[in-house]
């Protein structure tokens, strides 16, 4: 799919799901929340000219490998808009990852079956881990939560390989969820606080 150059938003849920290919114009300045959702493409190019990108971006976009252009990582791994980590390729080949300490909060599904991924650091800047954000992440073996996180929901239901979870002071509360159907979990280090 092709798209003329007058466009300058897309939309929530934009596109039908057997697509395998999305080229934006350079001149779309804002995409919504699922904009890719559900989607084929194997790569997706954000334009110059994107000024706001929303959260659940890639939501089910399962084959998504690279993304390139304004607002992505140079490895191509994820993209991110200002201090807000939007969303990881599910099917990038990396099996470690560090998110970058510029970031304060992690969006809703941003790992959304990010099947490649067996170990990610999140940094101590971190201040948010939003809803579901490592749904289904099925080869997640071990994740930290930063002090500085105060809730988790719902955010590693699915990740049946998670076998060790570290858990921060400052977390104040697990609620719904959060733990469902980790079925290797083996240690989850729970702190006084």
């Amino acid at each position: 799919l092709v798209f003329e150059d007058t466009v300058t938003n897309i939309p929530c849920n934009a596109f039908g799901s057997n697509l395998a290919s999305v080229v934006l114009p350079n001149g779309v300045i804002q995409i919504q929340n699922y904009a890719f959702e559900n989607l084929k493409i194997k790569e997706l190019h954000i334009p110059e000219s994107v000024e706001l990108i929303r959260s659940m971006l890639c939501m089910g976009s399962d084959n998504l490998e690279k993304v390139t252009g304004r607002w992505t990582s140079e490895d191509g791994s994820y993209i991110y808009h200002n201090e807000r980590f939007v969303c990881y390729a599910p099917s990038h080949p990396n099996t470690e990852f560090v998110v970058p300490d510029t970031f304060t909060e992690i969006e809703p599904y941003a790992f959304y079956y990010a099947r490649n991924l067996k170990r990610v650091v999140i940094p101590e800047s971190v201040e948010v881990i939003g809803q579901s954000s490592f749904l289904g992440a099925t080869a997640l073996e071990t994740v930290n939560v930063p002090s500085k996180v105060t809730s988790l929901y719902d955010n590693f239901r699915n990740c049946y390989s998670l076998k060790n979870v570290t858990l921060s002071y400052g977390l104040q509360e697990i609620q719904y969820e959060t733990f469902a159907e980790c079925t290797s979990l083996k240690s989850i280090t729970i702190p006084a606080s």
